[in-house]
């Protein structure tokens, strides 16, 4: 599928699911909406912390058009599955929000590092998360995010297990795309993230490779938006479900290097 398609499908609920390894080869989104008055400053603060929320672009008061990422595209209905959190609580999933969608609304959409997978696939690298179909895992960390007078929240980070002989490649392969998060944040399993196990993500799937010689390897993840949001308690906030992307017309060879697409 190119993304229009895969598009099409989640508009029309025939697609549900996690969107790692749909539509290789293009840019893929986190997803917050946010009252008006809220959002200025939510966009101050992923400028502040622009490796776990890179913005990929954000939309005009009251309008759900996706026309910088996407062609024809409304973000009300072009994500397989959106959570709906009210004061920091999340109350509700669901498959479409046209019925919650206000006039004062602002969408922003931020990088994602499923992008990169096909960059790494391409240089040789096995995503063993990929091959056995599983969403990549999801942490909550120790380590704090930059504040602002509304906005705080701890760093979240994605784990992709990565064969040793290709550690080295793979930090320089992603740290050429900043607006996918980046090169890693920590390389092999420590207490430098508070992370206590790793067998037990907060988000996605953890699955263990049948082999000795892989090591765990940590991004920056939007899901620190959703972190953010849990301690910051906006009175509402719309996110993707984690795992659940917005993906977009860009391809991701046109981000390389790149800070903004705005």
């Amino acid at each position: 599928m190119d993304p229009s398609q895969l598009r099409s499908k989640i508009r029309t609920k025939f697609w549900t699911g996690p969107t790692s390894g749909t539509c290789k080869g293009y840019l893929q989104a986190n997803l917050v909406i946010l009252p008006q008055l809220w959002m200025n400053e939510f966009l101050q603060y992923c400028h502040l912390n622009s490796q776990p929320l890179p913005v990929l672009g954000h939309g005009k008061v009251g309008d759900p058009r996706v026309d910088i990422l996407a062609k024809d595209s409304d973000i009300r209905h072009d994500v397989a599955k959106y959570w709906v959190y009210r004061n920091g609580i999340l109350e509700q999933t669901a498959l479409d929000i046209q019925n919650l969608w206000e006039d004062d609304w602002v969408w922003a959409l931020l990088g994602c590092s499923f992008s990169t997978e096909i960059v790494l696939e391409n240089a040789g690298i096995h995503l063993w998360h990929l091959e056995h179909g599983k969403n990549v895992p999801m942490y909550r960390t120790k380590l704090e995010t930059t504040p602002t007078p509304r906005w705080s929240g701890e760093l979240v980070v994605s784990m992709r297990w990565i064969n040793t002989e290709q550690v080295s490649l793979a930090k320089s392969i992603t740290s050429q795309f900043p607006l996918a998060h980046g090169a890693p944040v920590a390389i092999g399993f420590s207490n430098s993230l508070g992370i206590d196990n790793i067998a037990r993500p907060e988000w996605g799937d953890f699955y263990k490779p049948p082999i000795d010689d892989v090591v765990p390897i940590f991004w920056a993840c939007g899901v620190t938006s959703q972190s953010a949001i849990i301690r910051s308690r906006p009175p509402i906030a719309i996110t993707h479900a984690p795992g659940h992307m917005f993906v977009s017309d860009w391809p991701v060879d046109k981000i390389c290097n790149l800070t903004t697409i705005e």
